[in-house]
This record gives C-alpha cells, sequence and structure tokens, in this order.
C-alpha cells in the first residue's frame, strides 16, 4: 500500500467516525425549547410599579416612579394622577394639607386602605383618609370575584374593608361578597377625585400578567388618562431615615452610643486629684541666667556682670557704628547719644564703672547699658 492509498484510508476512517458521532448525536438528543423566568434586574427588582410604569409609556403617556412622596420636586399639574402603593399615614400634615388642596384642583389620587386599628392613636386621626372621611372595618376574611372577557380573578382577599362618612360624595364604589364594607371607593373632592383601595397589589408588576387585573387598573386610572402625567409612588409607607435609623436601627446605635461615652469617660479630664502632680525639671535659659547673676551679685561679683554686658555693647557698637567705636571721651558720648537718640548724661552714666559695693547703681547702669545696646 503506497503513502497516498494509506492517506485516503486514514481519511475516509475519519470521516467515517466523524459522521458516526453526528448521527448518535442527533438520535440521542432532541432539541427543545424551554422558558425560565430569570429574576428580575435594575429597576424592576425594587419598583413594585415598574410594568405600570411601561406600560404607560408604552401608552404615550408621561409617567414618573418615585420611592416616596416629593411635592416640591414633583410639581403636580391640576389634572395630574398620583399613584400611592403603602399607607398614606406616614404623611406629615403639611403634605396631606398640599396634597389635598392638589386633588381639590382637579387632581385624581388613588391610594389604599391601612388595616384596621383597634385604638387608633390621636397621629391616627390626621391621616390622608380620615379628612377624606374613610375609616377602615374590622371584618372577616373575603374576597371579590372580578371579571373581564370571560376571565375571572380573586381581589382583595383577606384586605382592608372601609366605610366612607360622606356617602353623596361616592360617585364609584366595589364591596366584597359578604358585603361587609367597601373594597373600593372613588370620592369626589372638590374638582378632583380620590379612590381609595384595599389593595393594589393588582397592579403591581406580577398581578399586571392577569388580564383582569390590567382592565381593572386601566380603569382606575381613567379620571385623567392622557390629561397629565402619571405619578407612581412605590413606597409611600417608608418613614424618612432618620426615623427608620431610629425606630430600627437602635441595636446598632445603642451600643456604639454607650461605646462613646465610656470612651470619653476615660479620656475626660479629672478635676481635684488625689495627690498633686510632682515638681518637673526647671530647664529654662533665661532661669539659668538669672541664678548665676544673682550668684556672682550675692558673693562680690557684680563688676564681673557689667564688664560683661559692657564688652557685649562695645562689640555691638564696632559693628554698627565704627566711627563711635573709634572715639574716646566726650566725642564717643556724644556720636553715641546722637546714634542712640538717648541723652548725653544717660549715656555717660552708663559707659562708667558703678560704685564699688552699691548694687542699685549697678543695676542702674547695666540697664542704660542694655537700652543702649538695643537703640544701636
Amino acid at each position: 500500500m503506497t503513502a497516498t492509498q494509506k492517506k485516503a484510508l486514514i481519511a475516509a476512517l475519519v470521516a467515517a467516525v466523524l459522521v458516526g458521532a453526528v448521527l448518535l448525536w442527533r438520535w440521542a438528543f432532541v432539541k427543545v425549547e424551554r422558558e425560565i423566568d430569570l429574576p428580575p434586574i435594575g429597576e424592576a427588582a425594587y419598583n413594585p410599579l415598574y410594568a405600570l410604569k411601561k406600560t404607560l409609556e408604552n401608552a404615550g403617556q408621561k409617567v414618573e416612579s418615585r420611592q416616596r412622596l416629593d411635592l416640591a420636586q414633583m410639581a403636580l399639574g391640576p389634572r395630574d394622577t398620583v399613584v400611592m402603593v403603602g399607607d398614606g399615614g406616614q404623611l406629615g400634615a403639611r403634605d396631606t394639607e398640599a396634597l389635598l388642596n392638589w386633588v381639590s384642583r382637579g387632581g385624581h389620587l388613588v391610594l389604599t386602605a391601612p388595616a384596621f386599628e383597634a385604638e387608633a392613636t390621636p397621629a391616627a386621626q390626621r391621616t390622608l383618609l380620615n379628612r377624606l372621611g374613610v375609616a377602615t372595618l374590622d371584618v372577616p376574611e373575603s374576597c371579590l370575584l372580578f371579571a373581564y372577557r370571560g376571565k375571572e380573578t380573586m381581589l382583595f382577599c383577606g384586605d382592608a374593608r372601609f366605610a366612607v362618612a360622606n356617602e353623596a360624595s361616592v360617585t364609584a364604589r366595589l364591596r366584597d361578597a359578604a358585603d361587609k364594607g367597601d373594597v373600593y371607593a372613588r370620592l369626589r373632592y372638590g374638582y378632583g377625585s380620590a379612590d381609595v383601595v384595599s389593595d393594589l397589589s393588582f397592579m403591581t408588576n406580577s398581578g399586571l400578567d392577569n388580564e383582569a387585573n390590567a382592565a381593572f387598573a386601566r380603569q382606575l386610572l381613567q379620571p385623567n388618562y392622557g390629561a397629565g402625567a402619571f405619578h407612581l409612588i412605590y413606597r409611600a409607607d417608608m418613614p424618612p431615615w432618620w426615623r427608620l435609623l431610629l425606630e430600627r436601627g437602635w441595636p446598632v446605635w445603642a451600643p456604639l452610643l454607650v461605646a462613646l461615652f465610656a470612651w470619653l469617660w476615660s479620656r475626660m479630664q479629672r478635676f481635684g486629684p488625689l495627690m498633686p502632680s510632682p515638681a518637673l525639671a526647671r530647664r529654662s535659659l533665661v532661669e539659668h541666667v538669672r541664678a548665676a547673676g544673682e550668684h556672682a551679685m550675692r558673693f562680690g561679683r557684680g563688676p564681673v556682670l557689667y564688664q560683661a554686658v559692657r564688652d557685649a555693647f562695645d562689640a555691638r557698637l564696632r559693628r554698627r557704628d565704627p566711627l563711635a567705636a573709634a572715639l574716646s571721651g566726650q566725642a564717643q558720648w556724644e556720636a553715641i547719644a546722637a546714634r542712640a537718640t538717648m541723652p548725653i548724661t544717660q549715656v555717660q552714666e552708663a559707659l562708667q564703672s558703678p560704685k564699688a559695693g552699691d548694687n542699685a547703681d549697678l543695676r542702674l547702669r547695666i540697664t542704660l547699658l542694655i537700652r543702649l545696646r538695643n537703640r544701636l
């Protein structure tokens, strides 16, 4: 067998193996398509109204989404719509008043009714729902059957039920099957309206997958649809960060605060020590010079001190005024007095040796010499 025949045989065997592997793969495996729901990312991971936002944007509506209500940044128009998910009772009195004033000018507000509270606090009596005349009820759990185009869905199962004090303001409502209270009511407020709903989970990302839920959400947003912007508040019950830190962060900041106080206590200055502080070693140069002078005076060495000051004066005079230093007697005194602007009598007194044994005269002449030296 020639080399060419060997290469052809090897190529044929390799081709046969590859064809066999392909046939085995196609026989053993079947192509199947399967959909896998991935977890949401980005804004969809934290905004439960993200699907509603994108749906309204695709319909050509102007939409803004926020975590908390911020009336200063929102700049609400008279035909806008605000959807609040969460307890509106967390709003302050100023925000509540401003929001109701906006509704009275033509705005449309959608909010949820909180769970029933047996003992309402005084602050709860001034919430947004109380201003609208809405009170939650303690009723057994029940559901509302909502049907749309042959498709049914159960809504508001176990959610709050409420009653409206001013029946004349109600323009639309829904009650559950047990007729134990309202699950939805549209209230007329000035030129606008406020929709109170037991729960808005049917408008969230998972709820809008149901066609009946989407239809009910569209009816809920009808009053100002196409006339203004939509403002979606997806965490209206989120308190300010400082309040959240005080209420829920105390297991962290309380021990840290105690540790800070303990450290400050350990570092603070003590008042009234038990024992006086030990005397420190005195190493001041001025004190050494003064002590040396007093020692020399005590043992009659005053002329030596005067001569030292006179030598320092003469050295500076030679540097500053060589001509005056070269003179002597009356001529030198006059030249020094003119340069130092001092009376000639003081110059004469300073340049004469002190009287023997007269310490006061010694101090006077040394003082005058130092003053002359400083004026050169």
